[in-house]
């Protein structure tokens, strides 16, 4: 029984070890694992590989599909876009011509070169129109060409890092990159060759209109400066050559200081009563808060006599706002003429707040017709001879009228003294 018993013991010592050796070995090597996992990994790799390249080949093809359409639309529009500047360029060409010599012709005459330089700006401004779609496209393309360019080297790249199945398709998506860029290529060239005569022309009145800015200011020192000997024959003898110049002049600048076309009176309409409208509403709203605080007597007079022109100078400079080119100087003159009034009005209003018996009216107004007179002198641009007779007989008028005028016993001391020199002063 203890030989049975001792030989149980031996036996089962002897094959512990290899029992309990078994299963390290079992998880340790790859090669005791069940035979069909190592070809289920290897499928789902190949799936998540064959996932990711389906969409980013179908991104590509569709981004490719998109240049497609864009070149096709735009090579559609070409031909019209180039009949289009084809048909205008000359008309532009013959204008700036004609503005170069008009340039030269009243190089001594601010005035007339003012609106020259403005028929300048108005004729680049309807060039930009003409030419902006296609400036719009031939950008588009010079944008589209490193695009092109990149999405062909990366193709080219990629395709050495596909198996051969997959290399076919990078290389037709590849061929089709090579084919719009060379199709964007031959559109560039071609709007580059139909935008060259007009860009030669933008440039050429882009100079002439600065240069005639540059020289602007001494042109008007000069105008200014110049004296009229109307009381010599020689002044007169080239008088009806002087008034041709000047209705040449006046309808020079006549398209670029009064509106001409019913579009561009409706814009301006429109401004004007924008403008007065909106000064009327806020006069309005200060009045109606000075009544409330108990001063809206004391300050009606401001609300219906000068602040009100006032207003009205503004609405008509408010006829060029928002505009570019179109300074309308004619307007602009009217806006003056309202502007100095309402002031000259407001002016005597705020004295009268002090001095309430003192006449209604500005005692100072005698000046008025003498602006109004010189501001259309300039504004006709007379010859220089007419302009000295018709400036002293506005003064004699004025001398002639004052003699007539006493002045009022109830005027402050200070525009009584204004008035006493005021013979002297015209």
């Amino acid at each position: 029984m203890r030989l049975l018993c001792l030989f149980s013991l031996i036996l089962c010592l002897h094959c512990f070890p290899v029992l309990a050796a078994a299963p390290s070995d079992t998880a340790d090597n790859p090669a005791s694992a069940a035979p069909g996992e190592s070809a289920d990994a290897a499928e789902k790799t190949s799936d998540l590989l064959e996932d990711a390249w389906i969409p980013a080949l179908e991104n590509q093809l569709q981004y490719a599909a998109n240049m497609e359409a864009a070149l096709e639309d735009l090579r559609k529009t070409l031909p019209e876009m180039g009949k289009n500047i084809s048909l205008r360029l000359p008309g532009f060409d013959t204008n700036a011509r004609s503005l170069e010599l008009l340039s030269g012709q009243y190089a001594d005459n601010p005035q007339a070169l003012q609106a020259v330089g403005k028929r300048y700006a108005l004729l680049q401004r309807e060039m930009a129109r003409t030419l902006e779609n296609a400036e719009r496209a031939h950008s588009y393309l010079n944008e589209l060409q490193p695009k092109l360019a990149k999405f062909e080297e990366s193709l080219s790249g990629f395709q050495n890092t596909v198996d051969k199945s997959r290399a076919q398709e990078v290389g037709a998506l590849l061929r089709r990159a090579g084919a719009l860029k060379k199709k964007s290529q031959d559109m560039q060239n071609r709007l580059s060759g139909i935008l060259a005569p007009a860009d030669f022309l933008k440039q050429r009145t882009t100079l002439a209109g600065e240069k005639i800015g540059e020289g602007m200011a001494e042109r008007w020192l000069d105008y200014y400066s110049a004296s009229g000997r109307f009381l010599t024959l020689g002044a007169w003898e080239n008088l009806d050559a002087d008034l041709r110049a000047q209705r040449e002049s006046l309808q020079l600048r006549l398209p670029v200081e009064l509106p001409l076309t019913v579009r561009a009176w409706t814009s301006t309409a429109q401004r004007f009563l924008n403008t007065f409208l909106f000064g009327g509403l806020f006069l309005f709203l200060l009045y109606a808060h000075l009544r409330r605080r108990g001063a809206g007597t004391e300050y009606r007079h401001m609300f219906t006599g000068s602040l009100p022109w006032i207003c009205l100078g503004i609405a008509f400079y408010g006829t060029t706002f928002g505009t570019r080119e179109e300074s309308y100087r004619a307007l602009l003159t009217l806006g003056t003429f309202a502007l100095t009034w309402g002031q000259l009005s407001l002016a005597w209003d705020l004295r009268r707040v002090n001095f309430p018996n003192s006449p209604r009216f500005s005692p100072l107004r005698s000046i008025f017709p003498l602006l109004i007179l010189g501001s259309l002198l300039i504004l006709f641009d007379l010859p220089a001879s007419l302009q000295g007779i018709i400036w002293i007989a506005g003064l004699l008028l004025s001398l002639f009228y004052k003699r007539r005028r006493p002045i009022p016993e109830s005027l402050p001391r200070l525009e009584a003294g204004i008035l006493k020199l005021e013979p002297l002063v015209l």
